[in-house]
């Protein structure tokens, strides 16, 4: 059997589903397979030492964990989002004055178009799942069996493994 647990120190997951956008706050919770593959994929590309562990070794561990489906041992969580109000790039707005003394005084506006003095802003969603912090998430393969190669090569990347979700 193979089993990875996950833990989140900060006490949120971030990840966006396959196939939605970000902006609609919601959340791919437990994480799919193929996001927890795909981040052991991408630590080793950036982190591994491909000497020891080639190419080769990780397909094949890739390969055995795609053989069943993992099942999941969920901790209790709430979803969660946060709004903010980011600016936005406004043509009408042509720069940011300062006094002589390096003052912020605000925006001059575009000749054609006196009436805008600041930028407009969007409304951004950022959704998460909110837990507590020593939660553990575990996905277990319960048939599936590594050699001692793939068992060290998982240990490697799941000790470099640097974010799960979204990098927040």
């Amino acid at each position: 059997m193979v089993a990875i647990a996950f833990r989140f120190p900060a006490g949120r997951f971030h990840a966006t589903p396959w196939g939605r956008h970000v902006n609609e706050a919601e959340v791919e919770w437990p994480p799919s397979p193929w996001r927890i593959l795909r981040a052991l994929v991408a630590t080793w590309h950036l982190k591994a030492d491909v000497e020891r562990y080639p190419q080769t070794l990780l397909d094949g561990l890739v390969e055995r964990l795609c053989e069943q489906l993992p099942a999941y041992r969920v901790p209790s969580g709430v979803r969660a989002h946060t709004r903010h109000y980011m600016p936005q790039a406004e043509r009408n707005i042509v720069r940011l004055t300062f006094d002589a003394n390096g003052h912020r005084v605000g925006w001059v506006a575009d000749p054609n178009n006196k009436k805008k003095t600041k930028p407009d802003t969007a409304l951004v969603f950022d959704g998460f799942v909110r837990l507590a912090p020593d939660a553990e998430l575990v996905a277990a393969w319960p048939d599936v069996e590594l050699d001692a190669e793939q068992m060290a090569l998982l240990d490697a990347l799941l000790r470099d493994l640097g974010f799960l979700g979204r990098g927040e």
